[in-house]
């Protein structure tokens, strides 16, 4: 479903509420394993949204920068943010701070953040991708990874919420799609990669990462955890 589905949902006011954030509870690990004494001094949100953990992260004295698929959201997080000290840039790399890019090709360079933190969104990416996103993660990440992955269907999200914004005020997400030409196109549901954390562990592995710690989180919000480098990454030659 991809980059032209997510920033038809941008389109429709998808990631306004910014009183939510998926990614708090990652946030909040971050701040923790800092306290004592893991060497996380940069991070990179994988799936940002409207940028409220970069906002956040930056509040800790953390550099960071997010990207996500929809160039929508990256607009809208860099409409909402304005990075510590007038910095244009949050990488390093002379980068933005947020950008529009996919997590099967992350726009930096080897090793370029300690950490990469994403929330709800392994689980969007097409089973055709796992392991393209997996690799990219190891890549870009040194020493850890924070995330959480659904291990269930999406629930009645497209059809049971309202869009926020423009001719699209008061619609469901499903109806306002369909005004988008999505009529006979849109998916079912919007996570279609629905797997346990058996298989996550095991795709990271593959790529360097072991299980660290698992974050608790209610069971319906499963599932959590912290990934640490076990070895150097060196890409597949499959």
């Amino acid at each position: 479903q991809g980059k032209e589905l997510y920033e038809a949902l941008y389109a429709t006011g998808w990631g306004k509420d910014t009183r939510v954030s998926q990614g708090a509870k990652l946030l909040h690990t971050i701040r923790n394993m800092r306290r004592q004494g893991a060497a996380i001094d940069s991070v990179l949100d994988v799936g940002c949204s409207h940028g409220n953990v970069v906002a956040e992260l930056w509040q800790s004295g953390i550099v960071a920068s997010g990207v996500d698929i929809a160039r929508g959201a990256a607009d809208l997080a860099t409409s909402l943010h304005k990075p510590p000290h007038g910095r244009a840039s949050c990488n390093g790399e002379g980068r933005p701070c947020f950008q529009a890019a996919s997590a099967t090709s992350l726009p930096f360079r080897d090793g370029a953040f300690d950490a990469i933190a994403s929330s709800d969104v392994l689980e969007h990416v097409d089973p055709s991708d796992v392991r393209a996103a997996t690799a990219e993660f190891a890549r870009v990440a040194r020493n850890f990874l924070v995330l959480k992955i659904a291990n269930r269907p999406e629930g009645s999200t497209l059809s049971g919420s309202r869009a926020g914004v423009g001719k699209f005020q008061g619609r469901t997400f499903k109806d306002a799609l369909h005004q988008q030409g999505y009529a006979d196109r849109l998916p079912t549901q919007l996570h279609t990669t629905v797997k346990g954390n058996e298989f996550w562990h095991e795709e990271f592995r593959r790529v360097g990462f072991a299980l660290n710690r698992t974050i608790p989180d209610a069971s319906w919000a499963c599932c959590a955890y912290v990934l640490h480098r076990i070895e150097p990454y060196r890409p597949s030659r499959e």
